[in-house]
């Protein structure tokens, strides 16, 4: 993964070469659906959450009062969770009225719900 945050592919002079949607490259970002092929193993880059988590992120956002209308920022809310699964600190930056605190509040519940699960198992 790159600074940005892309996955990036890179071909280091392998015998077989390395395929990224069945075309060969050195080097590439990959997106959600290529196909990669390395040799004669083919992997399918997929997305960072499950349907499982869609509904869990549509159960909080409701819960929350949330819409997520439009594609981004159900775009966002995704990555939300994803890093609301880890222990790291997350810092929220954004022009005022933007939706900061709703975000923050989305994230806190992740995290408090993934919180009771750990704690109720035996």
């Amino acid at each position: 993964m790159d600074k940005t945050g892309h996955y990036v592919i890179e071909d280091l002079q392998s015998t077989n070469g390395t395929y990224v949607n069945h075309r060969p490259v050195l080097k590439t970002y990959l997106e959600t659906g290529d196909t990669l092929t390395l040799g004669n193993t083919h992997l399918v880059l997929t997305s960072a959450h499950t349907q499982a988590a869609t509904s869990q992120i549509d159960t909080i956002t409701t819960h929350l009062g949330l819409r997520l209308d439009h594609p981004l920022l159900k775009h966002v809310y995704e990555q939300a969770y994803v890093f609301a699964q880890t222990k790291e600190n997350i810092c929220i930056l954004g022009e005022t009225g933007t939706g900061k605190d709703l975000l923050a509040q989305f994230i806190h519940h992740v995290r408090t719900q993934n919180q009771k699960l750990v704690l109720e198992k035996p």
